[in-house]
């Protein structure tokens, strides 16, 4: 078939492209397969194509040819009907998988993972020099923006590096995910019959040790501004600074972290960082880094 596609092009013209490509299919259909051992052309009819090569050619049938070719034909049908036997086999082995997967999950559909709720995902992968023991398999928390099956949730991830924010959306099954618990902050459940105890008395304390009423929030915390949102954090000279916004729709400074106020928005921040930071150890591999210019030294 080389010999021939050579000869082919050797033609500057190639007009009898007809002519080669019937010749170039039959040597095709003819060419014994390497993982089928049998030519396109047997697999496809069942007996080997005859040329007028070799219907020139002396026959050198005899009395064992026969029985080889019919030996072909039954081993034939035992592999196709093996091929058969093994796709029927795999089929009823992931129906019966599934089928054990779905007995497991509950009925009420609404203890599952609905669109909106906050979930951990399970990443089993760990940065290599790290140890798997002492490594953080959940990540997150994420948010579930869609749900394309009864099996699967559509996640919204973002993951911050070199300085900037990615943000990628992925499908993940539901066995690697599981839903955040929220913890209510104060107590919904009304007491009844509670025995009234004045504290003060058991206590036995002296009477120098109450104030004349709860003080101000302003005496405090003083006169300072307070923050209104955290966007970054650096560390200059060993001092760690956060880039804050005292007012809604005011300017963005740079303030130390002893200069701040005490808020929550810090630790919020902090926590929400550290999320990011575990999550870039699994995929800090597929994010192509922003390569930073050289600066060459005049002098």
């Amino acid at each position: 078939m080389i010999r021939a596609v050579k000869h082919y092009v050797q033609d500057p013209k190639q007009k009898d492209w007809d002519d080669w490509a019937e010749r170039l299919v039959f040597a095709m259909n003819t060419s014994v397969s390497v993982v089928r051992k049998e030519t396109p052309f047997f697999l496809m009819h069942g007996w080997d194509p005859h040329t007028t090569i070799t219907a020139s050619l002396p026959t050198i049938r005899g009395d064992a040819e026969p029985e080889a070719y019919r030996w072909r034909l039954q081993v034939y049908q035992q592999q196709v009907y093996c091929r058969a036997l093994n796709r029927d086999l795999v089929a009823a082995a992931i129906a019966n998988r599934a089928r054990r997967h779905n007995d497991q999950l509950p009925e009420n559909d609404d203890e599952r993972i609905k669109v909106g709720d906050a979930v951990w995902l399970y990443i089993d992968q760990v940065k290599p020099g790290v140890k798997v023991k002492l490594a953080h398999r959940w990540h997150g928390p994420f948010r579930v923006l869609s749900r394309p099956n009864d099996y699967s949730s559509e996640l919204e991830s973002r993951v911050r590096h070199t300085g900037k924010v990615y943000r990628f959306h992925a499908i993940v099954h539901d066995s690697r995910l599981k839903p955040r618990r929220i913890y209510l902050e104060r107590p919904v459940e009304v007491l009844l019959n509670v025995p009234e105890i004045d504290f003060d008395e058991e206590l036995a304390l002296p009477d120098d040790s109450f104030l004349g009423g709860r003080p101000d929030r302003d005496d405090v915390l003083g006169s300072r501004p307070q923050v209104v949102a955290v966007r970054n954090v650096r560390y200059t000279e060993g001092t760690k600074e956060y880039e804050v916004q005292f007012h809604r729709g005011g300017p963005w400074i740079w303030e130390a972290l002893v200069n701040i106020p005490p808020t929550e928005l810090i630790y919020e921040f902090e926590r929400v960082r550290l999320g990011f930071d575990r999550l870039a150890m699994m995929v800090q591999e597929e994010l192509h880094p922003i390569e930073e210019e050289e600066v060459k030294d005049d002098g």
